[in-house]
């Protein structure tokens, strides 16, 4: 299930940002030939059909690197700067001592990242509403106890993907195919023979993905990005 849902993320991640001249994408990527480009191999949406691209992606000082690495539920520590997809549910109790209390959980729990180098989150749209959610962690023994707006336990089965996407100090080796997400610029250069179609791109970020972590990367789509169910 997790990389069928993989599978469709990369399927439709293929489209490029709106903005002019924008790149964003997730493939194989891996070094072309005996040049200096680094050869994406991507899917993107042609006549609402998906298709198979290629970019040539130029990296350069100024691109910043990052992997990303599946944890378990006590890789979270106390402190730490979280995002939650799930949602808010408040229900009111009372003890058999007549106390009355409100039982804060944050249910529904998809996802948790960890880290920094995300594509930028929206937040859920209110309340009830099923979506992303910054939080810190206030406890975390075994379950996890947030705060957010008030104190809110976190509901996290074994299906719960924990993802740490942590910055590279160095362009790291691609000798071979990786599972990569490309940001950047298009109009750099491409190899002399590349086709039309193959697009260059002047890459600002690249982030190695964990296979492990499947079923996290369809969350990190834009809405009209985002694979169907």
């Amino acid at each position: 299930m997790k990389q069928a849902m993989f599978a469709i993320a990369l399927t439709l991640a293929g489209i490029q940002a709106a903005a002019a001249g924008g790149f964003h994408s997730w493939g194989k990527l891996a070094k072309h030939k005996k040049t200096e480009f680094y050869a994406l191999s991507y899917k993107a949406l042609e006549g609402g059909k998906p298709g198979s691209k290629k970019a040539y992606v130029s990296l350069s000082e100024g691109t910043r690197y990052f992997a990303d690495r599946r944890i378990p539920l006590d890789g979270i520590k106390e402190g730490d700067e979280i995002w939650v997809y799930g949602s808010l549910r408040e229900t009111e109790g009372r003890t058999p001592e007549g106390t009355s209390f409100v039982d804060r959980q944050l249910s529904n729990t998809q996802v948790v990242l960890l880290g920094e180098g995300y594509p930028t989150l929206t937040p859920a749209a209110s309340k009830d509403a099923v979506g992303w959610r910054r939080a810190t962690v206030i406890r975390n023994g075994g379950s996890l106890t947030v705060s957010l707006g008030g104190e809110y336990k976190v509901s996290c089965t074994r299906d719960v993907v924990i993802l740490q996407r942590a910055a590279l100090e160095e362009a790291p080796e691609l000798k071979k195919k990786l599972l990569a997400e490309v940001r950047g610029e298009t109009g750099g250069e491409r190899p002399e023979k590349a086709k039309d179609d193959e697009v260059g791109v002047r890459a600002t970020q690249v982030v190695l993905l964990d296979p492990k972590a499947a079923g996290a990367y369809g969350f990190l789509l834009p809405p009209e990005e985002a694979p169907s169910q």
